[in-house]
């Protein structure tokens, strides 16, 4: 049974809050396995680029320094430094 999109959003979430970054590679070595494998690996590759793009898209993640980034952990971090 294959998990929806909000599932791997979590995952990549969760991956990134706890190693504070992640790269394109480390994502796909988290999801790639998980997916149907009804999926070919050109839809799997093309799976995890919709996943980040949406991710980044509802303003949760960012591009930064070839990392993708907590946006809003970042948001906060700036927001308390000042204080």
């Amino acid at each position: 049974r294959s998990f929806g999109d909000e599932h791997y959003r979590d995952l990549i979430l969760k991956y990134i809050r706890k190693y504070h970054k992640a790269t394109k590679d480390d994502i796909s070595t988290l999801i790639l396995d998980l997916l149907p494998p009804i999926l070919n690996s050109k839809q799997k590759a093309s799976k995890v680029t919709n996943l980040l793009s949406s991710l980044r898209i509802r303003g949760d993640i960012g591009f930064k320094g070839g990392f993708w980034v907590i946006k809003k952990i970042n948001a906060l971090n700036a927001y308390l430094k000042d204080r």
